[in-house]
């Protein structure tokens, strides 16, 4: 909501709500934002592939990981560590 609303205060100084001129909102979202959504989107898809047993043992390392805060960045870490494969291809993103 902010990013949108910095874009449309200055669009109504000037008068113009164009597609162009309404451009920085979206470059400002994508830049916060594009990498942390596929990151998710890459570990979701990666997950879904696992077989049984590596989900158990993705489930058992995360159930006794010293994770301070809950999250897909510190859960994604915390499986890199001992499954790297299994964030293979996004390892960049964590």
């Amino acid at each position: 909501g902010m990013y949108a609303g910095k874009v449309l205060v200055e669009c109504a100084k000037t008068g113009d709500f164009s597609k162009a001129a309404l451009k920085p909102y979206e470059k400002m979202w994508r830049d916060r934002m594009e990498d942390k959504l596929f990151r998710n989107w890459m570990a979701k898809e990666r997950l879904a592939e696992l077989d049984d047993e590596t989900i158990d043992e993705v489930v058992k390392l995360i159930a006794t990981a010293n994770i301070e805060e809950v999250n897909v960045y510190n859960l994604l870490k915390a499986i890199k560590e001992k499954f790297p494969k299994v964030v293979e291809g996004f390892e960049d993103l964590i």
